[in-house]
């Protein structure tokens, strides 16, 4: 009998301390990454359209966007995961919300290493995200 009380015991050790584990884990990775969105698009295999050649709703980068926030939430809800991940909302009004973030804004880089993401949060009249456009280009 004793053997299984230890068996239960060291079971129930070894399942808290994943618990725990995961659960550090989760709440460090948004407070280390602070632009985790942004770096996650700029890392990724998309290939940034030129100027140019701008198309929006680019569906890859929606993808991550959406990662990150869900169609639904508040007005309030996006504006707050913003502030944590210290992206500023450049332009805002009534029913949308546009951030944008430039990767490499040194005029002696090379051009490829160039890369802009614009993306738009549209509300409907009841302040909850309806859509979201993306945009991501570099210079020509």
């Amino acid at each position: 009998m004793n053997f299984f009380k230890i068996l239960l015991m060291f079971t129930l050790i070894i399942g808290l301390n994943a618990c725990c584990n995961s659960l550090i884990h989760s709440s460090n990775i948004s407070a280390q990454d602070e632009k985790a969105m942004l770096n996650e698009i700029y890392d990724s295999n998309i290939t940034p359209d030129y100027v140019l050649k701008i198309q929006e709703n680019k569906i890859d980068v929606n993808t991550i966007v959406l990662k990150y926030f869900k169609i639904g939430e508040s007005k309030e809800e996006v504006l707050s995961k913003l502030t944590q991940m210290k992206i500023n909302a450049n332009k805002k009004s009534d029913n949308k919300i546009v951030i944008s973030g430039i990767k490499g804004n040194d005029p002696l880089f090379c051009k490829d290493h160039d890369k802009t993401v614009e993306v738009s949060f549209e509300f409907d009249r009841s302040s909850k995200l309806a859509n979201i456009k993306s945009r991501y280009f570099r210079r020509q």
